[in-house]
């Protein structure tokens, strides 16, 4: 697979998902479920999470499952979906490489890829996505004991509000 595949596929996910660039990079060949159109993010051999509220199963496009599909390709579950990025660090260089290019595009210095998560949950606001959806979507915490309550949303309701939030239709329109 190529650089250039690698960097398109991440940035894909990180657009669509809001997720940090460490949780994509860090992804194993079992925390894409294809069939399922589904990232699972969670601790695992090549990183950590922020924070327990990190972990999460997030629904994914078709458009996204196309581009993991030729990354799983020939591998064993434990393998990184993305060999040169799957490492101590590699969420540092995957962003320094794209970094290169999103500068050509848009110079302005505060826009940085991490952008793409507060715009996410910009994105999920304006369609009118309750707080706590909003939450789980993104792994924030929360400080409410009944938050931690039950097993979490159902994947078809994030999903729909993902894809509200994509297409910027908001609740009403639904």
């Amino acid at each position: 697979m190529s650089n250039r595949a690698d960097l398109r596929a991440i940035y894909m996910a990180l657009w669509e998902t809001g997720a940090r660039m460490a949780e994509i990079t860090g992804l194993e060949v079992q925390d894409v479920n294809l069939q399922g159109r589904q990232l699972h993010i969670r601790t695992n051999a090549i990183r950590g999470l922020k924070t327990a509220s990190s972990a999460r199963i997030l629904p994914i496009s078709d458009d996204l499952v196309s581009a993991f599909q030729a990354h799983r390709q020939g591998k064993e579950d434990a393998d990184p979906v993305f060999e040169r990025y799957g490492r101590k660090g590699g969420n540092t260089a995957a962003s320094a490489a794209m970094m290169k290019r999103f500068r050509k595009v848009i110079p302005e210095g505060k826009k940085a890829l991490h952008s793409l998560r507060h715009k996410k949950k910009d994105d999920l606001r304006n369609v009118g996505c309750p707080e706590e959806i909003s939450k789980a979507i993104l792994g924030h915490s929360s400080s409410e004991v009944a938050s931690r309550y039950g097993s979490g949303y159902a994947q078809e309701t994030l999903r729909q509000w993902m894809e509200r939030a994509a297409q910027g239709l908001p609740h009403a329109a639904a």
